[in-house]
This record gives C-alpha cells, sequence and structure tokens, in this order.
C-alpha cells in the first residue's frame, strides 16, 4: 500500500505539541487500519530551521469507507498557532474510525491545513500573527460575492489567496457536509496598547441555515461541555473582532470565513452564481490560550476530544432535520 509522504521536520515544541511527522502517521492509521480514502490536497513549502533544507509539507483530506456528500466535515489547523485540536484528533483517531462505522457517520476529515503555521507557531502561513497582513488557508473570498454589490457574481477577491484557500473552498462545495465542525482555540495576546483581549473565557459560533431549532439543541450540549473544561463560558459581550457573543456563542456572523460559506446555497464560480446545498449546522469551538491561567497542552486538547465525542449525537440531530428536509439538497 501507498504511504502517506511527508518530512521529518523540526517543529516548535515549547508548548509540548508533537512533531508533524507524528500526527501525520496517527491520521495515517485511518488508511492502514480502518481502510479509510485519502487524498493530498495541497502542499505548503518550508524550510526546515534545523537543517536549511527545503520541504512540502501535504494536506491530506481522509474519507470514511461510507463517505457520502451531506455527511459530517471535520475541520482543523486553520490556524497554526493553535495545536491542542491537532492533539485532541490524533488521541482521537480510532474513536473517530469507530464511531463512523458503529453509527453509520459518513465524514471526510482534513486534519492538516495549515502545516507551516503548526510547525513555526505562526498563524498564517504568510504572517506570524499579523491581522493586517496575514491571509487564512481559510479564505473562500475568490467564491463569495462582493459586499458592496451581492447581487453581481463578483467575488470580493479575483483569484484565490493560496493554493490553499482554493482547495479548502473547493472542499466544501465538493463535499457539502451537511455539518461542519471546525476546531480552534483563541490565543489571547496583548494589542498595541498592552491590554489583552476583552474577554478571557471560552465561546463558539454556530451558523446555521435557517435551522434554529437545532441550534437550541446543540448550542447547550456544547456549552456544557466548554463549562466543565476549566474555564467558564463568555455568555455575553464581544469577540475581539466585535462580534456579538450571547448565551456563549456568536450566531450567523457573515465573517467570510468557510464555516460561513458552507451555509451558503450559492457561491461565485468564473463569475457566475451556482448553487450547492448549505450545510444545515457549521460550528467552530474557540478554546481559551490564556497565559495567566497556563493549562497543558494535553489539558486543553481534552476539550476538543470531548466535542469530537458528540459528533454522533450531533450527527443524530442533524440527520432528523436533513431527513425532513431533503427537497433542500
Amino acid at each position: 500500500m501507498e504511504r502517506l509522504q511527508y518530512p521529518q521536520i523540526t517543529t516548535f515544541n515549547k508548548d509540548g505539541r508533537k512533531p508533524l511527522h507524528e500526527l501525520y502517521e496517527s491520521y495515517f492509521l485511518l488508511v492502514t487500519k480502518y481502510g479509510w480514502d485519502y487524498k493530498q490536497l495541497y502542499s505548503q513549502e518550508i524550510v526546515d530551521k534545523g537543517t536549511g533544507q527545503k520541504n512540502q509539507l501535504p494536506s491530506y483530506e481522509f474519507r470514511s469507507p461510507n463517505y457520502q456528500q451531506y455527511g459530517v466535515g471535520l475541520l482543523e489547523n486553520i490556524h497554526g498557532e493553535e495545536p491542542a485540536p491537532l492533539q485532541a484528533s490524533a488521541n482521537k483517531v480510532h474513536c473517530i474510525a469507530e464511531m463512523s462505522k458503529e453509527f453509520d457517520i459518513p465524514i471526510t476529515f482534513i486534519p492538516t491545513t495549515n502545516m507551516k503555521g503548526y510547525v513555526v507557531d505562526d498563524r498564517y502561513p504568510n504572517a506570524h500573527r499579523s491581522r493586517t497582513f496575514g491571509v487564512s488557508v481559510g479564505d473562500p473570498d475568490h467564491a463569495l460575492a462582493n459586499q458592496l454589490a451581492p447581487s453581481l457574481p463578483i467575488p470580493r477577491r479575483l483569484w484565490p489567496s493560496s493554493e490553499a484557500a482554493k482547495a479548502l473552498t473547493q472542499w466544501i462545495v465538493e463535499t457539502q457536509p451537511a455539518l461542519l465542525i471546525n476546531l480552534h482555540e483563541d490565543l489571547l495576546e496583548k494589542n498595541r496598547y498592552g491590554f489583552l483581549s476583552p474577554h478571557d473565557r471560552h465561546y463558539f459560533y454556530s451558523y446555521g441555515y435557517g435551522e434554529i431549532d437545532i441550534l437550541n439543541q446543540i448550542c447547550p450540549m456544547l456549552k456544557n461541555i466548554l463549562e466543565k473544561s476549566g474555564y467558564p463560558m463568555q455568555k455575553d459581550g464581544a469577540t475581539r473582532f466585535g462580534e456579538k457573543i450571547v448565551n456563549g456563542w456568536v450566531l450567523n456572523s457573515m465573517d467570510g470565513s468557510l464555516d460561513d460559506f458552507s451555509i451558503r446555497n450559492e457561491y461565485i464560480d468564473q463569475f457566475r452564481f451556482k448553487h450547492k446545498s448549505p450545510a444545515f449546522i457549521a460550528l467552530v469551538i474557540e478554546t481559551i490560550i490564556h497565559h495567566q491561567k497556563p493549562q497543558t497542552i494535553t489539558e486543553r486538547a481534552k476539550v476538543h476530544e470531548e466535542v469530537i465525542d458528540t459528533i454522533p449525537k450531533l450527527w443524530e440531530i442533524v440527520q432528523k432535520y436533513k431527513n425532513k428536509n431533503d427537497n433542500r439538497i
């Protein structure tokens, strides 16, 4: 059997994160032990600080044997300085495979999306942590209508910001997940005036294509998981981006993210509007990395492991609504 191709590259490890090649080895068990399919989506070039050698870091998509469209999409590593979700999914590889089989859940999984950022502890592949110059790998602007003229098939960006952004946007279009789960952390850093972010608690984003009933079931469940994790929820106020938080979550933020893109029913391709089936629900978990109340990466990963454990229940809830609304697909 063909093996995954990846270099053994020096990885930032001051926070205890696993080397990238160990993560690849864990994810490849989905293929060798459980018969999942995989393919390379793109790669990122990096110079190994230890050897000076140029390397290509591949991003792989894994699909369960029962894969089909409108299943579960699991996504991580959009920001490289948020390593706990990767540790969690590497620990939960066997669980992910078994739940897919036992509960007949079609899963498509991209664990490594910003490998370069993970290796060097940078938020963006093209910049350290600058939100002015940094470009996210999860940037679908080339497929979203310009906000100044939303009725015209003119995208916000005329071409994809990176090979990764193009591939991940196409992944959403191709797989059209009914449930998208995107695992993040949120690193508290001082701003230009020396102040930390206005919040120091967990929160999450929830996006729904008109499915408030589903959110009313799912959001309290996730809120309970996060509240048990050591930090309370941020129940009101705003995110560092000015988005309103209500009861611990941000609802349907029009932030131009992959999650926002996933619940839209049309997109732009070659200056034409095209239809796609929107996700019923997209969830973005944001757990805090707090330097004043430090937790080990193992402790932080446990929260995300618990979220992964809820996938069968989340899928059961989504399935009930999916079966009632087949005409939307």
